[in-house]
């Protein structure tokens, strides 16, 4: 009985915490839209990238190519390493191996 309270609760949390995620994803994108900030956008496409992560692995690339270019722009090479392994993740997810890897590999080179 305690379990199935439980699971139920569970999933009575995801369905209300869900539009609310939605709802982050348009600000950002609209916060995106006008920034006149570099570093503000690099910022913004991150946080776009990663909320979409295991959503939509389109949109993640997208965003982190976004940020991968304005990390490479404003000479940031922790934050070009960052949108790195965000690309090789959404590679990984569409299922572009030999790219993935190609640029996880990259990641870590900058990294170190």
């Amino acid at each position: 009985m305690a379990s199935r309270i439980f699971i139920l609760a569970f999933f009575l949390l995801a369905a209300i915490t869900a539009p609310a995620q939605l709802y982050d994803i348009d600000r950002l994108k609209k916060e995106l839209q006008v920034a006149k900030n570099d570093t503000l956008s690099l910022i913004l496409s991150g946080s776009i990238s990663r909320i979409y992560k295991e959503i939509n692995p389109d949109s993640t690339y997208l965003y982190a190519d976004i940020m991968l270019t304005m990390a490479i722009k404003l000479k940031l090479p922790l934050e070009e390493s960052v949108a790195l392994g965000e690309l090789g993740y959404a590679l990984l997810n569409q299922g572009n191996y030999p790219r993935s890897l190609q640029a996880l590999l990259r990641a870590i080179a900058i990294a170190e």
